[in-house]
């Protein structure tokens, strides 16, 4: 049980870690700024930032990223105490879907925009290693119980 609780913990920094990350991008965002970290071609923060696809429904992407990041947190955090299997798949459940909207985001910057964002990029990083971590989380947890019910 040590290693579930050591693998929460590291998901709950990775949470903060995508919080500030989309925090900083929401402020500079409403604050009607572009993060200075347009050095060349490819890396073109405010390319991606200003293109038609930084949005969703009017809400700008890095406050969908707060939301999702912040959600996440609880989540783990409700893990942690009841340890219920509803909590875990959504802990779950939620990474994966993390993680496939990030790819997608990944290919607008690379395949349409042909420009990246640095700090797009760390929450997709942010977001894949969050996935894998859940994954080996969840399957530790499981395999705690068989353990147990075994002895």
């Amino acid at each position: 049980m040590r290693k579930f609780h050591m693998l929460l913990f590291v998901l709950s920094i990775l949470a903060i870690v995508g919080i500030g990350d989309s925090g900083y991008l929401s402020y500079e965002r409403l604050s009607g700024n572009i993060p200075p970290c347009s050095t060349n071609p490819l890396v073109d923060c405010g390319k991606v930032l200003k293109s038609e696809y930084s949005t969703l429904f009017g809400v700008p992407l890095s406050v969908l990223g707060l939301f999702h990041y912040s959600i996440f947190l609880g989540v783990v955090a409700l893990v942690y105490k009841f340890k219920a299997k509803l909590w875990r798949n959504i802990m779950l459940i939620q990474a994966i879907f993390g993680v496939l909207f990030s790819v997608y985001l990944v290919y607008i910057q690379l395949g349409i925009l042909k420009a990246i964002c640095l700090y797009c990029m760390l929450s997709a990083i942010n977001s894949f290693i969050i996935v894998l971590i859940a994954l080996w989380a969840y399957k530790t947890y499981e395999h705690t119980q068989k353990t147990v019910k075994k002895e």
